[in-house]
């Protein structure tokens, strides 16, 4: 399974890999205000129940369950009570609510956590988020009695067990080598007595629990199937592009834009000043991790704004005959803030550099452009170890972008043919589960785009403004910020 932010889906697969089915459904993103990113639970239960009985019913002949992994969208705060029920709707990793309060010692608890091997704390990170239900909403943050993620959420539904795996506690206040949950990022946050709503950490190939009863009158599961803990999305990707030597890297353009490159224990124990460091779900290995906030999503906004009639081949088409560089206008994609390569939820998208000569072809160029220059921006902030980039994700079917990627980082881009790398890699961990060796049973084929040095010399001269722009919107993106909270007459 991968329950992603937008789409949950579900695949049946042999024991060889050979993927037999796949079935998905759409989920619902709510945003009751500004900057804010929902989901109510039990529709999201509700959806991954009838996404395994879709396939249930297209596979009832071969339904043989062995076992079941599950990988999912990570960060957010997805609360249950003592009787594991919700709390509230689950509040999602690219939620900026956290932006209206007041963290002036942030900067200290992040350079806290640098230096003790905690991932840094951005807006939909778990622990900002506890604050701040336990400050705007102290009913609900009396009644928590387990802060889960995304996917121990469901493992919970289907075994009644809590838990999760390392690559999932690694964004929360959770030290990557001593495998324990920080008490004294937690004791500078202010909530201290959360220490204990977080649940215990396994390795990701850990069966945590076997489908009950109820679970398996909901999804057609058997009852006694076993359930792995599961891993965070973005790991279980990389494990699922091929990700194995130190220094490999990858990109996932997803509704988030992940870039992340595997390092050793040694490596890995270097200060992370931006970005973070995952456990990841091969022993003794590491993902030093830039993950924008934007990914595909600030695309999909485009789009819908722009050219919402135009299909995806008669838009790229129209995009190509758009110079690179789209004379002169830049987008910034920050339409959720962002977190990497710096942390600011107020930061916003925007447009800049219009004439009366540009068409809404540049505009729309221009959104594919800055998406592409954060990627760059990413990279330039992670270890220079690596000569090629594998790339995966929704966005990444799209040749033009794959190309534009590779033109504008200088570096070949590997196409590999797993249009779902997040599923390979939970097969993987469900071969370790049952002792049948992670190796993958064959190479998948293979697609390089290679740059083309002049339009990557023009990308680097644009990333130079790209980066000045950033830099000189900080002071309108806190104006804006106040203006909004309180408006024009409102203060």
């Amino acid at each position: 399974m991968d329950a992603g932010t937008t789409r949950l889906k579900a695949a049946l697969l042999d024991g060889n890999g050979g993927q037999l089915d796949i079935a998905g459904q759409q989920l619902q993103v709510l945003h009751p205000f500004d900057g804010a990113c929902e989901s109510d639970m039990l529709s999201f239960y509700r959806v991954f129940c009838s996404t395994i009985k879709e396939l249930y019913d297209r596979n009832k002949e071969r339904w043989n369950i062995l076992g079941l992994g599950i990988t999912g969208q990570g960060d957010g705060f997805w609360a249950v009570n003592k009787q594991g029920e919700p709390v509230r709707n689950a509040i999602l990793w690219n939620d900026t609510r956290v932006k209206n309060m007041n963290f002036s010692d942030l900067d200290n608890i992040n350079d806290y956590c640098i230096n003790h091997s905690v991932t840094s704390l951005f807006s939909g990170a778990a622990p900002l988020l506890a604050k701040w239900v336990k400050e705007k909403e102290p009913q609900n943050y009396s009644r928590v009695y387990k802060i889960l993620h995304c996917k121990d959420w469901l493992n919970y539904k289907l075994t009644g067990n809590f838990a999760t795996d390392y690559s999932d506690a690694s964004t929360a206040v959770f030290n990557i080598f001593k495998k324990s949950y920080s008490t004294e990022v937690l004791g500078m946050l202010g909530i201290p007595e959360s220490l204990n709503l977080f649940p215990m950490a396994y390795p990701s190939s850990k069966i945590v629990g076997l489908v009950n009863e109820r679970a398996s009158f909901d999804t057609c599961l058997a009852k006694g199937t076993p359930v792995i803990c599961g891993a965070i999305d973005v790991t279980a990707a990389a494990l699922g592009i091929g990700l194995k030597k130190t220094g490999q890297a990858c990109t996932i353009v997803g509704t988030t834009l992940c870039n992340e490159i595997l390092l050793d224990e040694k490596d890995a124990k270097n200060p992370c000043v931006s970005g973070s460091v995952l456990d990841f779900v091969s022993k003794d290995k590491y993902l030093r991790i830039m993950a924008a906030l934007s990914g595909a999503s600030t695309l999909d906004w485009a789009r819908s704004i722009i050219v919402p009639e135009l299909p995806f081949d008669e838009l790229e088409e129209c995009m190509k005959k758009i110079p690179c560089g789209c004379e002169g206008v830049i987008y910034l994609p920050y339409i959720y803030g962002e977190r990497s390569p710096f942390k600011n939820p107020l930061a916003c998208g925007g447009f800049y550099g219009l004439t009366e000569r540009h068409s809404r072809f540049h505009l729309i160029r221009a959104a594919y452009e800055g998406l592409a220059l954060s990627m760059y921006d990413c990279y330039m902030n992670l270890p220079q170890v690596f000569d090629k980039v594998y790339i995966s994700g929704g966005g990444a079917q799209s040749s033009f972008i794959c190309q534009l990627f590779s033109d504008c980082l200088g570096k070949p881009m590997v196409r590999k043919k797993i249009y779902e790398p997040g599923i390979q890699g939970i097969y993987y961990l469900l071969r370790e589960a049952f002792d049948m060796g992670i190796e993958a049973s064959g190479c998948p084929d293979s697609e390089v785009f290679m740059p083309d040095n002049t339009n990557h010399m023009v990308y680097i001269r644009l990333y130079k403004l790209f980066k000045e722009l950033r830099g000189n919107m900080k002071g309108y993106w806190k104006e804006r910020a106040e203006f909004i909270k309180f408006p024009i007459g409102e203060e």
